[in-house]
């Protein structure tokens, strides 16, 4: 890191540890000791890319039965603190446009589900929020009418969001889908296009991000 001045925020936990072989890989993208469908290996690299974004670093400390201590480190702000500003309204594209039209957002991590919920709320949509592939299958074979969007995971046990979304269009051909992840890189999005998926969106997405996804797959459906 460049900075001379640092913010440290250490997180600490007493479990089992992590393995010195594993330790160097806990960061890559889908790589999880985990049995199958019980965890993606996504976590740690979305706060891998968190810290990216902020220009900051992470040294993890780890010995096998005693537990796992990260340490992330942030660029501190240097200079005076600016007195606050009257924010101003929200702009535009942050203002409720989903007239109470309904959005399926399917997701198999329960806070991207309680946050994606509440931001749908926001913007003024209905939203059913589902865990799994195959609820989510049920409901739209039942009412695939009453949606104008659907947000779906990309990794989730049992099926994946790229495996939904085929069936999804087999039964609505024309349903705008935003395939969401934390790792999306250009060989799944060349598969996910070719199946009918033009929307993408990274994970952690803000308000602002999930607004324009939105305003976009519905645009271009008409």
């Amino acid at each position: 890191m460049q900075p001379a001045h640092v913010v440290r925020l250490a997180v600490r936990d007493t479990g089992i540890g992590i393995d010195e072989a594993v330790l160097p890989r806990i960061f890559e993208p889908f790589f999880t000791t985990k049995p199958t469908g019980e965890g993606t290996g996504l976590g740690l690299t979305m706060v891998y890319n968190i810290m990216q974004n902020h220009h900051g670093a992470i040294v993890v400390e780890s010995t096998p039965g005693l537990g796992s201590v990260f340490n992330l480190y942030f660029p501190a702000a240097t200079g005076a603190t600016p007195a606050p500003v009257h924010r101003p309204a929200a702009p535009a594209a942050l203002q409720p446009f989903g007239r109470e039209r309904r959005i399926l957002l399917v997701d198999d991590d329960e806070a991207v589900r309680s946050v994606g919920e509440r931001m749908l709320h926001r913007l003024g949509f209905i939203p059913t929020v589902l865990s799994t592939p195959t609820e989510a299958e049920v409901i739209f074979r039942e009412s695939s009418a009453d949606f104008c969007t659907v947000i779906s995971d990309l990794t989730m046990p049992g099926m994946t969001g790229l495996e939904m979304a085929r069936r999804f269009f087999g039964l609505r051909p024309d349903i705008p889908l935003i395939l969401a992840s934390g790792h999306l890189d250009n060989r799944t999005q060349t598969e996910a296009r070719e199946s009918g998926v033009h929307h993408f969106i990274n994970k952690p997405f803000d308000l602002g991000e999930l607004a324009m996804k939105i305003r976009t797959a519905l645009d271009e459906a008409g």
